[in-house]
């Protein structure tokens, strides 16, 4: 009984001990009032081989802004003196969106992502995006002409990455890590092209790791988007045929013959035809099948082509190295895998099959 009551006078003295000092312990000013929500970070080359910094103060407000920049040395570092030229202290728990310049991305991103991690209020659902060209120029400019400019691009990156349409890349920290952290696969992120009138999408950034590789056109970029994509294409246009496809989905099946050292893509596409401006009668079943053959072999030339531009970036954000996992096949290692990929014979299979198209009237074509 004696030993259970000093028990309780220890755990009661415990307790009040830190009452009755007079360190208390540190605690951070979260005051709405005193706090600045920060809802991007532009990150770009400095002098010296620092870090230029820049967001936009005061952010998620209608009052006058301005584009507020610092160089440091590390990310953290640059909120602390962001901080020292504003009356609020910036947080990071409403960062939405991360834009890194072209030449920072080529050099590397792992030391960024790693500061990002470290801080306990950064979510891992923001938003990463490349940019080529000024980013910061690009704001100043239509800071004044659109209001909330920065609310406008989150919501664009959100309703993209909702309707996975396949119209644009969008990628959140959570899955660019899921793929640097995986042996058998890179990550990719959206590229856009800033200039002081406009902001718009360039194609994918294929990345080696947390160093982009190279970059893929519009036109590139609607292959990949075909072999990456889990839902669809909503509008695949193919000028050379003068044909617009819609609702575009594809199956993709990949098989690799270790012997023969061949990786067989075969690609199924099931697609609306939109719209069509050139001189063939498709109410002619001859003229359509025709057609829908040469986009074929069109398509297959394609994904070659970008498979082959991949295997010479060293790069694999189709994590192609799944298909040697089979429950009856020798498993493949990480370190294999990347020897294996560059030495690859791909053999490209596509086939197209149209929906049923409505009766069109021939006068069209007989004019």
């Amino acid at each position: 009984m004696k030993l259970r009551k000093a028990s309780l006078i220890i755990l009661i003295l415990l307790l009040i001990l830190p009452l009755m000092t007079s360190c208390a312990s540190l605690t951070e000013n979260n005051t709405i009032e005193e706090i600045a929500p920060v809802t991007f970070l532009s990150l770009s080359e400095g002098s010296e081989g620092k870090i230029k910094i820049s967001t936009l103060a005061p952010p998620l407000t209608h009052d006058s802004k301005k584009l507020v920049t610092k160089e440091v040395h590390m990310l953290e570092e640059g909120r602390k003196y962001l901080s020292l030229n504003y009356f609020r202290e910036y947080k990071l728990g409403q960062l939405r969106m991360l834009f890194i310049s072209e030449s920072l991305a080529r050099k590397g991103i792992a030391s960024i992502v790693t500061s990002l991690l470290l801080d306990p209020e950064t979510t891992q659902r923001l938003y990463l995006v490349v940019v080529d060209g000024n980013f910061d120029e690009y704001i100043m400019t239509n800071i004044e002409k659109q209001k909330d400019l920065e609310y406008f691009l989150y919501r664009m990156f959100k309703h993209y990455e909702n309707k996975q349409q396949g119209t644009m890349t969008v990628i959140n920290l959570h899955r660019f890590l899921q793929k640097y952290h995986n042996p058998l696969s890179d990550p990719v992120l959206p590229v856009f092209e800033a200039t002081p009138d406009d902001f718009k999408y360039e194609g994918s950034g294929l990345f080696q790791k947390d160093k982009m590789a190279g970059k893929l056109s519009l036109r590139q970029d609607h292959i990949f988007q075909l072999l990456d994509n889990v839902n669809y294409i909503k509008l695949l246009p193919l000028p050379e045929f003068s044909i617009l496809l819609g609702q575009v989905r594809s199956k993709v099946d990949l098989h690799w013959n270790r012997d023969d050292n061949i990786y067989a893509v075969n690609v199924n596409l099931y697609a609306r035809l939109v719209e069509y401006q050139g001189d063939r009668y498709l109410g002619d079943t001859n003229n359509l099948m025709e057609l829908q053959s040469e986009i074929e072999n069109f398509l297959k030339e394609r994904t070659t082509e970008l498979l082959q531009k991949m295997q010479k970036w060293d790069v694999d954000p189709l994590s192609m190295g799944y298909v040697a996992l089979h429950p009856f096949s020798k498993p493949i290692s990480g370190e294999e895998w990347q020897k294996t990929k560059r030495s690859l014979n791909y053999q490209v299979k596509v086939h197209l099959t149209l929906n049923p198209l409505p009766a069109i009237p021939s006068y069209h074509y007989h004019r």
